[in-house]
């Protein structure tokens, strides 16, 4: 973009755009630094301590193999602070390779900042400053940016940006269309280097056997592809997510919804038409951040579903050059101002910068991700709520101070079926048992959590429970809420909460054999006699289940119980109106 400003980058302004990018970043991502492992996170751990079988593949062998190796042996799992210490400067890395870019492209030193501050504090940071495994975006973009901004340098050597294109094709392959772009960026003299990492890419392609995943016919995997008319669909929602930033973040959709197509399409004739109304020179770079933007979407706009908002992480840095620049732009012409820099403008631009890093946090106060609300719960998308799990179960568990002789812990989930019952309330809520249950059962990896975290126990949620577990050398905990776990003082009580479990559910019988066993341990346990009661209303005994609910009437069960005291009346209730159903 020709203008008439020096692209030579001093210390001082490069310190400049890193505090920039520093604070724009942790506006919005500050509760990043101590938000758990997650996913895949998990898978990478396993493999790296040995836990589950690794074999040996190129695909992002850098990003999840290597990297989780050395972070294994470096920082370990007892925190996650030093590994996304790592991610986060690999972000603010990547937002001064936005600056060094920009002002390659001779875009003006406040632009330039307001570009970098944008990249970093802007909402599609969101999955891969929480996600340690969004190392791979954050890896694969400072690598390719370096590898661009190396091979566009005069005068230098353009060969060093095929070992940095490598690495990032090592860290994550969704760059391997970019040197597509070297002959708009960089003119004839790049056509050279270019072909070179074609090659470069080609080849991993096919070592990595990427070949075979691009074309995944069926349609359960996660990741079939569509090369029909699901191309143009995702290619506009990510248009949409691109240039609204104002809605709530989205994590992913199941299908690329056909709805933002019109969105798309206006966004673009509206985006048209201020190039129409603005100089010239504002043309090519526009063209040249949109053959940006879909070059580095390509690998990823074939997917029938998992489209991610965060692959726009790297694609979105043409147009925030080019939008950073327009706005300068348009404010100097609105001031009335030559373009160059002042303090008014640079007081402006760090207003503009503040109110949209507010603005990012305020719309998606409701994730976990923000300054707006502490350690939200909301069920937002599976990173979040898995990491929340994981996080709060491996503190909780941590800080229980359990027994020198306990060897095992048992959770214990209570619900089941197609609803359950918040905390708090009276009534049944749909599907609050699937959120519940689902991430802690899956967030547990059948028991491989426990070898990661606590190598000396062994734990998982359970549905049944062992003469083991009556020995002494079992912990028990309740699990309500998303993840909030509540000790037990014993194996009574942990089979009295499965007594109830089943009893929510209307399997009376395995309500029956959990609450006999129950008051066999401890005769006064309250919740078993509770369940006993609702089994002999159930059974047609009316007058031994009213015997036992007056006694527990007397004791006092507490509101949180009241709901299924009811639920034994309503039984008792209906059989004396009537013969039971079987």
């Amino acid at each position: 973009m020709p203008e008439t400003v020096s692209t030579r980058v001093r210390g001082l302004d490069l310190a400049i755009a890193a505090a920039v990018a520093t604070v724009a970043a942790l506006i919005p991502y500050h509760r990043a630094l101590g938000f758990s492992f997650a996913l895949d996170d998990y898978t990478f751990l396993f493999r790296a301590a040995g836990i589950d079988p690794d074999p040996f593949t190129l695909r992002r062998v850098l990003a999840t193999r290597l990297y989780y190796e050395l972070g294994y042996e470096l920082f370990g799992v007892s925190s996650t602070l030093a590994w996304h210490l790592v991610s986060f400067l690999l972000h603010v890395g990547n937002a001064l390779w936005v600056y060094l870019l920009a002002r390659h492209f001779r875009i003006a030193r406040d632009a330039a900042w307001l570009a970098c501050a944008l990249f970093a504090g802007g909402p599609l940071a969101f999955t891969v400053m929480y996600w340690i495994a969004g190392t791979q975006e954050l890896s694969s973009t400072f690598f390719l940016l370096a590898a661009t901004w190396v091979a566009l340098q005069p005068g230098r050597r353009p060969g060093w940006s095929l070992p940095l294109f490598a690495a990032a094709l090592l860290c994550k392959e969704s760059v391997v269309a970019a040197p597509l772009l070297l002959p708009l960026l960089g003119g004839r003299r790049s056509l050279r280097l270019a072909a070179a990492q074609l090659g470069l890419a080609l080849a991993f392609f096919i070592a990595a056997e990427l070949h075979l995943r691009a074309f995944e016919t069926n349609a359960a995997s996660p990741y079939a592809t569509d090369y029909g008319l699901g191309l143009l669909r995702n290619l506009g929602t990510a248009f949409v997510w691109l240039a609204s930033p104002w809605r709530r973040y989205p994590d992913r959709i199941a299908e690329a919804d056909p709805a933002l197509l019109p969105w798309a399409a206006g966004m673009l004739i509206a985006g048209s038409l201020l190039l129409a109304f603005t100089r010239r020179r504002f043309a090519r770079p526009a063209l040249l951040a949109s053959a940006w933007f879909v070059a580095l979407l390509l690998p990823t706009l074939p997917l029938k579903r998992h489209f991610f908002a965060y692959y726009l992480y790297l694609p979105q840095v043409g147009f925030l050059i080019l939008f950073a620049a327009l706005a300068l732009a348009g404010a100097h012409r609105l001031a009335g101002r030559p373009q160059r820099g002042t303090a008014e403008a640079r007081l402006g631009i760090a207003l503009f910068l503040a109110m949209l890093c507010l603005l990012f946090a305020h719309r998606n106060r409701r994730t976990h991700e923000t300054l707006m609300l502490g350690r939200s719960l909301a069920h937002h998308d599976a990173m979040v709520r898995y990491g929340s799990v994981s996080g709060l179960v491996r503190a909780q568990i941590r800080d229980a101070n359990l027994r020198p002789e306990v060897r095992r812990v048992a959770i214990v989930i209570l619900g089941g079926g197609e609803g359950g019952l918040t905390p708090g309330t009276r009534k049944p809520v749909p599907g609050a048992v699937r959120r519940r249950t689902v991430p802690l059962r899956n967030a547990m990896y059948d028991g491989k959590f426990f070898a990661l975290h606590f190598p000396r126990l062994q734990g998982n949620v359970v549905d049944a429970l062992t003469a083991e577990d009556e020995g002494g050398k079992t912990a028990f905990f309740l699990a309500y809420d998303l993840a909030t776990l509540e000790p037990l003082p014993d194996a009574s009580a942990a089979y009295a909460i499965l007594a109830l479990s089943a009893f929510i559910r209307d399997d009376y019988n395995d309500a029956g054999r959990n609450a006999q066993r129950a008051l066999a341990l401890r005769p006064d346990e309250a919740t078993a006699r509770l369940v006993a009661a609702g089994v002999l209303a159930r059974q047609g005994d009316v007058r031994d289940a009213e015997r036992i609910l007056s006694g527990l009437d007397k004791q006092g069960l507490g509101a949180q119980m009241g709901r299924f005291m009811q639920k034994v009346r309503d039984l008792i209730a209906a059989h004396e109106s009537g013969p039971a159903s079987p």
